[in-house]
Order: structure tokens, then sequence, then C-alpha cells
């Protein structure tokens, strides 16, 4: 089945995160090269050099990982939430669903500290947390949540609206307008 629209992470936030990464992957292999070429490679300051530049990259790949691979995909009868990849659970934010629009009841913008299944996950306490638009889904106790954090706000618009004319159109009964979801943010 053909998507109507797929939205990918274009957030400042997210487009500073690719370009840092990108930074540090070409710094790293630079250090690399210029410890390898040295004679005196063991010089302790090229390796603590080389370390730290390493772990910046490392940290860069998990937030380009988090940034890049979340993506939500419409189509006619339901939409595709996809997976943040990231192996270990209590890093997980983003975990994959599929909801049909028929089973939305109601729509919010929420923020949270847990991810989108409502779990811990390790981060800072005084970090203000994951901005999610949250799903009451019929007959299911659990919420459905979509982070946004990664998002620009003009995407997060568009993906209110088409989630919005879909239940409308799948729901005679449902009643929430985009701006008062957006007035809410």
């Amino acid at each position: 089945m053909k998507s109507i629209k797929t939205f990918i992470p274009l957030s400042p936030l997210s487009m500073l995160i690719r370009f840092l990464y990108l930074f540090f992957i070409v710094l790293t292999a630079f250090c690399i090269y210029a410890c390898v070429e040295d004679e005196n490679y063991l010089i302790a300051e090229k390796v603590v050099i080389s370390v730290f530049v390493s772990i910046f990259a490392i940290l860069f790949l998990y937030l380009f990982i988090r940034s890049f691979f979340v993506h939500v995909s419409f189509k006619n009868d339901f939409f595709i939430v996809s997976s943040d990849f990231l192996i270990f659970k209590i890093f997980k934010i983003q975990y994959q669903f599929i909801l049909n629009y028929e089973m939305i009841e109601n729509i919010k913008i929420v923020s949270s500290k847990k991810n989108s299944k409502g779990g811990s996950i390790v981060s800072s306490t005084r970090s203000p947390g994951f901005t999610y638009i949250e799903f009451d889904v019929k007959n299911q106790r659990n919420k459905k949540r979509i982070n946004v954090t990664y998002f620009s706000n003009n995407q997060i618009e568009q993906i209110l609206d088409i989630l919005i004319n879909k239940v409308k159109e799948k729901s005679n009964n449902f009643n929430i307008d985009l701006k008062s979801l957006i007035n809410k943010k």
C-alpha cells in the first residue's frame, strides 16, 4: 500500500545533531590517521584527544540514530510509526506501532520523561522530557505515543492536521480541531 505522506524529523535540533555527527566522524578519522602516520603515535596527548573525540562521535551516533530513523508514514486506513532502532530497551524512546484511524478516540500533546510505551528510560532527572502526540485507543488500556521532539513545529502541525482529518473521515463523533491542540502545546 502506497504512503500518502511520510515525515522524517527535520527540526533545527535534528539537523544540528546530523552535522555534529558527521563532523566528529571526520575528526575521529583524522585523529586516527594522525596517530598512525606519526612515528611517536603513543604520545599521551594524541591518544587522549583521539579517545575524547571518539566518545563524542559515539554520543552523536546515539542521537543521530534517534533523530534520523524515526518516521511517521500515513496510509489510507492506518499510519505507521517506526522505532528508533536502539538495541537496549533502557535507551529506547520510540517503539514501532501501527494504528488504524478508526481506533483513535482522543488526541493530545503531552510531555513525559518516559518512553513511547510509558516505560522508564535512562535520562537525566533534570531533563525537560520528550514531546509526544498521545492517542487514546478504543478497547486498549495503554496509550499510543509518537515522539515528536525531533520534528519541526511545521511538521508537527502537518502530522496533527492529517491525523485529525483522517480520524474525522473515519469517525463521525470526533470533534477535536487543530487549533485547540496547537494552543495546548
